[in-house]
């Protein structure tokens, strides 16, 4: 699974424009891939691990985050997830996605990517839109400048279905990444950094290869 996505050079803004940028970070959005949105932001945060844990709890600090659980572990660091959103604004409706998340370091960056499945205990319901995660890739990179910061990109490709244009399904998609900015915030509360992490979702002591993540 990790192999199908390109993780090289995500942090550069090549072929994407900025569609929206405020002190927290900037969305993009691609010029030459269909579909693509990006964010860039920079997270107050000295430990990688740490983020990735509480990035990866976002009923925490997402405010449009209504359910998520984790339906059941494929392998080490490789997981099986469910997300379901509130709608955004009076226009939308609920969506949800079930997706196979896998996280895996490369020299110092970690990475999580993802990528919707189906799921027999989690069928399609009719009040809710089940949306589709092409691809998803989350980058921590450490800051080139400042150690005591984490330079966080997330590259996505996601059909939210219920849209008529592509335009529409941007639109949703900058409005998802500017709310992951309350996720800066939620990092600046030093105590959560710096608190023991008693039982741990990942663990990159031992190398593994990528045919073990598929």
């Amino acid at each position: 699974m990790v192999g199908e996505f390109n993780l090289e050079n995500i942090e550069f803004d090549d072929g994407y424009k900025i569609a929206e940028s405020f002190s927290r970070g900037r969305v993009l959005v691609s010029q030459t891939e269909p579909n693509y949105t990006k964010l860039v932001m920079v997270v107050q945060s000295s430990n990688l691990v740490r983020t990735l844990e509480l990035y990866c709890q976002p009923h925490h600090w997402n405010p449009l985050m209504e359910n998520f659980s984790i339906v059941n572990r494929l392998h080490d660091n490789v997981f099986v997830m469910y997300e379901r959103y509130k709608p955004h604004d009076l226009a939308s409706r609920c969506r949800d996605f079930v997706f196979v998340r896998a996280a895996v370091k490369r020299g110092e960056r970690l990475f999580v990517v993802e990528k919707s499945v189906e799921h027999p205990n989690f069928p399609e319901g009719h009040s809710i839109v089940r949306g589709k995660i092409k691809e998803r890739v989350v980058a921590l990179i450490p800051h080139p400048q400042d150690p005591q910061t984490v330079m966080m990109v997330i590259r996505m490709n996601i059909d939210f279905g219920g849209f008529n244009s592509t335009d529409d399904n941007i639109a949703m998609a900058v409005a998802m990444l500017k709310h992951v900015t309350c996720f800066r915030d939620y990092c600046a509360q030093k105590e959560l950094l710096q608190h023991e992490m008693t039982s741990p979702l990942y663990c990159f002591k031992t190398t593994h290869s990528e045919k073990s993540l598929i």
